[in-house]
């Protein structure tokens, strides 16, 4: 288990700390999963999914840009609850098939000053409402090493706040898993240039039972707070989801400075690591997010009958409507890439006036150059 490190000193004010600090666990009653072992573990994987639609297919979105959207499909299904000793939890993301990237924060117990034990730590992918079909333990993780538990407003803490959680068991051929993007120059520049877009998604205080996503990154922190569970960032770009990774995680990979095999195994590129990879064959999850598509053309307008009368013809006739007033090209496609674009649109609508500026998306990206006197 990894050991305290020394605090190297460095003072940030008190009320920027604040609002960038994201709180990675909360405490909660956790259903325990039902243990499995690796061979019915792989059984699993061959259960074919199926995500009917909503009941009401009601309009989704808030005031304040969020949702609550279907776990069980791709690409939310790559996120998962860490559950810590049946006591508390916070969101981790696939990134392969059986590696997790998470906060540090959320592996230390403070309640006993103790990093969890492996053993005590279950991935549960996809869980919504009790529904925990995809899961598995944890054999090793690994921390930043300059990341002191317990002293979490230092400097060093927000710019080393990562970690890396190996399964026993490869989860992500059932879940899917995202590639990282490196929050960088690179990704800020396309980003104010319209390529893409920013949210997160995740499991929150009051809401650890569902996916919830916050569109309104763009006014407000998708940080979280110091009184919730935080939701991981994430960002579209290229016609995928990719989920955000730490500068100086990517800083520390450069050099060899990491430890974990399932993080080595991806390959590496300029701007983003892996690949964004949806559940292939016979999975739990499912691979295209027809749920999600279908709530955001409903609440966007593009579907307006019951629920229980929509069929394929019914949905690609409103996606066409879609993406025909969008200047997309016409395909009546269901696709993640149709997603990402309904998102995009809903969240140009939400209303800007009632949006509370809280702090700036990009804090460590902000603060990489001065982060790099501490590595």
């Amino acid at each position: 288990m990894p050991t305290k490190h020394l605090i190297r000193s460095r003072s940030i004010v008190a009320g920027l700390l604040l609002s960038l600090l994201a709180v990675g666990c909360t405490s909660d009653d956790v259903p325990a999963p039902t243990a499995r072992d690796s061979a019915e573990s792989e059984t699993l994987v061959a259960t074919p999914a199926h995500v009917p639609f909503a009941d009401t297919l009601a309009p989704v979105v808030d005031r304040n840009g969020r949702m609550v959207v279907e776990a069980m499909e791709y690409p939310w299904s790559a996120i998962g609850r860490i559950n810590t000793g049946g006591r508390g939890f916070c969101s981790g993301v696939l990134i392969g098939p059986r590696l997790v990237l998470s906060s540090a924060n959320c592996l230390f117990d403070a309640a006993t000053g103790r990093w969890w034990p492996s053993g005590e730590i279950h991935f549960v992918a996809g869980y919504q409402q009790d529904r925990s079909v995809i899961h598995a333990g944890v054999r090793a993780y690994e921390i930043a090493p300059d990341f002191v538990p317990g002293a979490v407003n230092t400097f060093a803490n927000l710019a080393n706040n990562w970690a890396l959680l190996s399964l026993d068991t490869a989860i992500g051929y059932a879940a899917g898993w995202l590639a990282v993007q490196w929050q960088d120059e690179n990704t800020r520049a396309r980003l104010a240039d319209g390529d893409g877009f920013l949210l997160a998604a995740g499991y929150r205080r009051g809401w650890g039972n569902a996916v919830m996503v916050e569109l309104a990154c763009a006014e407000r922190s998708c940080a979280g707070s110091p009184v919730e569970a935080a939701l991981p960032a994430f960002v579209y770009l290229d016609e995928e989801f990719r989920v955000l990774g730490n500068p100086l995680l990517r800083a520390r990979a450069a050099v060899g400075g990491v430890g974990s095999r399932d993080f080595a195994d991806i390959p590496r590129g300029n701007t983003y690591w892996g690949e964004s990879r949806p559940p292939v064959g016979s999975v739990i999850a499912a691979a295209l997010p027809r749920d999600s598509v279908a709530r955001l053309l409903r609440h966007l307008g593009h579907l307006t009958i019951p629920a229980q009368t929509i069929n394929d013809r019914v949905l690609a006739t409103a996606i066409s409507d879609f993406e025909n007033q969008s200047g997309l090209r016409r395909s009546g496609a269901l696709s993640v890439a149709l997603l990402g674009h309904l998102l995009e649109a809903a969240a140009r609508e939400l209303p800007r006036a009632s949006l509370r500026p809280q702090s700036r998306f990009w804090p460590i990206t902000e603060i990489t150059s001065a982060a790099a006197s501490i590595r």
